[in-house]
């Protein structure tokens, strides 16, 4: 399933991928991920993530921060 096909007032677990791909605007992926984004605040879902996903999303952030600025390629 596509995440645009989800159906408004469906629960959803919203993985890293989908934050990561909106915050660091992968272009293949930033469309989507931007409006599935906006309908969750918009309210159209019920939508939930982890505590794991948050660090992970922090981890990946700061390997992006230091790839960036380093020029470092990340392990």
């Amino acid at each position: 399933m596509w995440i645009e096909e989800i159906q408004t007032g469906s629960d959803v677990f919203i993985d890293a991928n989908i934050f990561l791909y909106n915050i660091l605007r992968v272009d293949k992926w930033f469309n989507s991920c931007n409006r599935f984004l906006m309908r969750v605040e918009n309210g159209d879902f019920k939508a939930f993530t982890s505590p794991i996903v948050i660090g992970e999303v922090m981890h990946k952030l700061m390997i992006s921060e230091t790839v960036k600025e380093y020029g470092k390629k990340a392990l």
